[in-house]
């Protein structure tokens, strides 16, 4: 990661490119804060074992030790700038704080863990069916839990393409959103996740639901409130906390309005932090990356009313898409469960690839008759002139569709007829990683962006899948 920092950063934060020495300080500065990540997650580790104990305050305090370095950082780079008026020699001080304060967090941690009388050895790991399993719960639960970050490294992309100093009130707003955000949605839902899954596995579903309910209820108290008080006191707590300095007034009237458009969201992201945990314990990570992959498609709505008009109506037709090709995900899903029921390995192969070219055939044409006549279908669904036209302009992401998405919805019925549900969840983590990706990467090509990441997503999904499908049928029926 060291080596290809700069490729990280320009991605990022490109624009910076543009202002002479900007982007070089901004690679070393990464990288010397890059080891805060290997160091954090250790810490995160160590704190969900004593989590898993009910032993709170260790993980609690942590961040405390990150802000008392941080604080320390800033004031030695202060003292080394002098009368240099150097602020990069503030900020490599900082920088240098952040790696110092992960270790100064991680030796706190061990030292909390052998307190509490666990002992941690160094071992080579070994990859046994608990850790394959452990794996498969982590992948999509850290992608559900972290669609809030998610959605701030998007938001990072766009602000280094803004003025001077964009960023920096966004990331210092965020600041103040982060505060009940942290105080009340991150440590009811930490608190709960222990409870919830000794109840849920002992059977005790009536308590888990009082768990849940209580911490909904308790979170919504104290949110609300929260969120109405910094909406209302933005510019006051804005004012006293910082401008001053370098940071006008100007600056401050600005912050103020991110930070009501922040806390905007906060109860429903605090609700969030609440609900997750209840999937967790229950070993359910899908439902949280389902609800996180359709919290982006907010980002149709940036392109503006017009192209979200004319984005629904692509969508709408997609659903009609989808249930014509679940015909051949229903009928792959019962033959070839059949197939597998009965141990016939050349009848599920047989079945499958019948199945799988009749669905090709069917969208083939399906694709054909939508690149003849998408745009009087579209003329007919738009509400203005101005919808139907920008729907015409992306009508060839809606040919492609049927023919790029027809093999996964093949592949997913063979998969949950031979039950090979924890494979069809790779497939699923894989091509929505790879749709992340692309969306990063495509945003300037605009909405044509979107829909390309799309039907990578659905094409690179049925990819991923008849990756897999070799290594299964040798685990199901054995070699041939």
């Amino acid at each position: 990661m060291m080596a290809v920092m700069p490729g990280i950063v320009w991605i990022l934060a490109r624009d910076f490119s543009s202002v002479p020495g900007k982007f070089e300080l901004a690679v070393f500065l990464s990288r010397v804060t890059f080891p805060y990540l290997a160091l954090i997650s250790l810490v995160a580790m160590l704190s969900g074992l004593l989590n898993a104990r009910s032993r709170f305050a260790p993980g609690a305090f942590a961040p405390v030790l990150l802000n008392i370095v941080l604080i320390g950082g800033i004031i030695t780079g202060w003292w080394l700038r002098g009368d240099s008026h150097d602020d990069r020699i503030v900020a490599i001080a900082l920088a240098v704080a952040v790696s110092l304060a992960g270790v100064a967090q991680l030796a706190y941690l061990w030292w909390a863990v052998r307190r509490a009388g666990l002992r941690l050895h160094l071992r080579l790991p070994r990859l046994t069916p608990e850790v394959r399993r452990l794996g498969m719960l982590i992948l999509p639960a850290t992608f559900g839990a972290g669609i809030y970050q998610i959605s701030q490294f998007v938001d990072t992309f766009f602000a280094t393409s803004l003025p001077q100093g964009s960023l920096t009130l966004l990331k210092l707003a965020d600041r103040l959103n982060q505060l009940p955000l942290g105080i009340v949605g991150i440590a009811l839902g930490t608190a709960i996740l222990p409870m919830l899954s000794r109840h849920i596995h002992s059977g005790d579903a009536a308590e888990a639901q009082r768990l849940q309910s209580n911490a909904f209820e308790m979170a919504t108290l104290l949110t609300l409130p929260a969120a109405a008080a910094l909406a209302i006191c933005a510019p006051a707590f804005v004012t006293a906390f910082f401008v001053g300095g370098k940071f006008t007034a100007a600056d401050g009237a600005i912050m103020a309005h991110i930070v009501v458009a922040l806390v905007a969201g906060l109860p429903a992201y605090v609700i969030v932090k609440i609900l997750n945990p209840g999937f967790f314990a229950r070993e359910d990570t899908r439902t949280p990356v389902w609800t996180a992959l359709a919290a982006l498609t907010r980002l149709s709505a940036e392109r503006g009313p017009v192209v979200l008009a004319a984005n629904g109506i692509f969508h709408q037709l997609f659903v009609l898409m989808a249930l014509l090709l679940d015909g051949f995900e229903n009928a792959a899903q019962v033959l070839n469960g059949e197939r597998r029921g009965a141990d016939d390995r050349a009848g599920f192969t047989a079945y499958m690839r019948a199945i799988l070219w009749r669905g090709f055939a069917l969208a083939a044409g399906v694709s054909i008759a939508l690149a003849l006549f998408a745009g009087p279908l579209i003329d007919t669904f738009a509400a203005t002139p101005a919808v139907a036209k920008t729907g015409r302009s992306y009508a060839i992401w809606l040919a492609i569709m049927p023919f790029a998405g027809v093999a996964a919805f093949v592949f997913d019925g063979v998969f949950v007829g031979a039950s090979w549900t924890r494979a069809l969840l790779v497939s699923m983590i894989g091509a929505a990683a790879v749709y992340a990706a692309s969306l990063w990467l495509t945003w300037p090509l605009g909405n044509d962006g979107l829909w390309l990441s799309f039907v990578l997503f659905l094409a690179l999904r049925a990819v991923f899948q008849l990756m897999l499908v070799p290594r299964l049928l040798r685990q199901e029926f054995g070699s041939d």
